[in-house]
């Protein structure tokens, strides 16, 4: 399947939940939908909205050492790590790697949509 594909919105909206069940990236404002299989063991890839405003409650401290992988799609989204800012556009990617804690906000007017890959995937 391509990329395209993966991030096209599901032709019917009851069979939604099915497609892109919803997960949980530390912010109840906006609704992330996975885009990769449930259960798969080596990475995630989470199709994110996050609102103005919107942002991690705090630092972020992964449970186990993880791989990010963030492209924006659009909006405007900072990543903070190790007190360091990341100020991201549409088109903008960055990698890193956790620990250490990382926070993120949507600190633009417009709500940010980008595709969050993890490696290895959430805990269930």
């Amino acid at each position: 399947m391509a990329l395209p594909d993966l991030l096209a919105e599901p032709a019917a909206t009851k069979d939604r939940a099915s497609v892109r069940p919803k997960v949980s990236r530390h912010h109840p404002d906006g609704p992330d939908r996975l885009l990769t299989p449930n259960g798969l063991p080596w990475f995630q890839v989470l199709d994110s909205t996050v609102p103005p405003g919107g942002a991690s409650a705090g630092a972020v401290v992964d449970p186990v050492p993880t791989a990010h992988l963030l492209l924006i799609r659009e909006g405007t989204f900072t990543v903070r790590i190790e007190g360091t800012p990341y100020r991201l556009q549409p088109g903008d990617s960055l990698a890193f790697a956790s620990p250490p804690a990382y926070a993120w906000r949507n600190e633009g007017t417009e709500t940010t949509r980008l595709v969050w890959v993890l490696a290895p995937p959430l805990p269930s």
